[in-house]
């Protein structure tokens, strides 16, 4: 299994398909950062003989060696997408198309238009990129995207954590700081509809792959719900469970069905992750939650919308089979956004994305998941699957 995902194997397939900036850390981490596939940061890994990679890489798609018009999902850790996705101030459908698979089509500026390095040391690497997309509504917008990708190394994931990592356990981590500017000359008006930041994390599926969404137990809109969970129709309690007592939500990662999960603003928390335990792996997602917003969150189910700015904050989403059949992956995703970005000319707005991923014996990793999430790892697994006392 080891040899068939490990992380110098992905390195080397990469490679082979597109210019590589490997970050390097002083106790063997590593992060692969693709410039020309738009900065994506493909994969990761804690380091040592024969160590795993952490990203899913879409290996049949790359080796084909097409360009597809639809969306070019390489895979990747970490992406810089722009949202929403869907309503009258989609950027993935054109003006007139229906909401639906066979008409989405992911903006080339972020898709196919190479990002441009404009500084690397052996742990970062900046990029950027510009250009113009249009929205559902055919508001136009002129981008700048800048982008700085930095590995973490031990260290900085235990201050991170708040906690020292027992002497088995390893860790790594990259963090994302993406920049959108209006770089146009006009100001972005609501009723045209607002771009915003949406960073998306691709990870390989196992059969007991659990994503952990904690939430606001009060939340601070009255009636707000805990999740919504029907982007894609109803998702059932063998793929879903939200815990109201403790403040988080279950979702399988298993990538057999295509299934998506949100928590919008007043409900959601400044962190998300998934536990693996085939690899023994707990992964973190962290990121800039702001205290207030002016303009709400974009809203991107796939229908016209009768509140536009009133979606999610986060989200997480397990692959599977689409209306027509076909898989996109599989994989699972870890997602956040920003704001709905009311910017003016010249004005810039910056969404920071980090990811950790912390390695070892079950019991060591199963108190930095206690510490973080204030749930252990039998009662993760126990949601789903028969594992032990379902014990907090």
């Amino acid at each position: 299994m080891v040899d068939s995902i490990g992380f110098d194997r992905d390195l080397e397939f990469l490679r082979r398909h597109t210019e590589i900036v490997l970050l390097e850390g002083s106790g063997g981490e590593r992060v692969a950062v693709a410039p020309q596939w738009q900065g994506k940061t493909m994969t990761s890994t804690v380091g040592g003989p024969g160590s795993l990679g952490f990203g899913w890489i879409n290996e049949a798609f790359i080796s084909s060696g097409r360009v597809d018009q639809q969306a070019n999902l390489h895979g990747g850790e970490d992406r810089f997408w722009i949202g929403p996705e869907g309503g009258q101030f989609a950027f993935y459908f054109e003006p007139g198309q229906p909401f639906e698979f066979a008409a989405w089509r992911c903006p080339a500026l972020i898709d196919r238009q190479p990002f441009e390095v404009t500084s690397a040391t052996a742990t970062m690497i900046r990029l950027r990129s510009e250009g113009r997309v249009r929205n559902h509504l055919g508001t136009e917008f002129q981008l700048r995207l800048e982008r700085e990708v930095e590995l973490l190394e031990r260290a900085s994931v235990e201050r991170l954590v708040d906690c020292e990592l027992p002497p088995g356990v390893s860790a790594v981590g990259h963090e994302s700081r993406n920049c959108l500017t209006n770089a146009g000359s006009v100001d972005w008006q609501v009723t045209s509809g607002l771009p915003c930041i949406w960073n998306l994390g691709m990870f390989r599926p196992t059969p007991r792959t659990v994503m952990l969404l904690p939430f606001q137990r009060e939340p601070l809109t009255p009636g707000l719900p805990e999740v919504t969970s029907d982007y894609f129709g109803p998702v059932d309690a063998s793929r879903l469970r939200v815990d109201r007592e403790r403040g988080i939500a279950f979702f399988k990662g298993d990538g057999r069905y295509r299934s998506k999960l949100g928590v919008g603003f007043g409900r959601a928390k400044g962190m998300l992750g998934s536990w693996t335990p085939e690899e023994r792996r707990l992964t973190i997602v962290q990121f800039n939650l702001p205290e207030r917003v002016e303009n709400g969150y974009c809203n991107n189910l796939w229908q016209i919308q009768a509140e536009p700015f009133r979606g999610d904050v986060v989200n997480v989403y397990n692959d599977g089979p689409n209306e027509t059949g076909g898989c996109l992956g599989p994989f699972y995703e870890l997602e956040t956004l920003s704001p709905a970005l009311c910017l003016l000319g010249g004005e810039s707005y910056n969404h920071m994305h980090r990811t950790l991923h912390i390695v070892g014996e079950r019991d060591d990793v199963g108190m930095i998941a206690e510490r973080l999430f204030d749930v252990t790892l039998e009662f993760v697994e126990s949601v789903f699957f028969e594992s032990g006392p379902r014990t907090v």
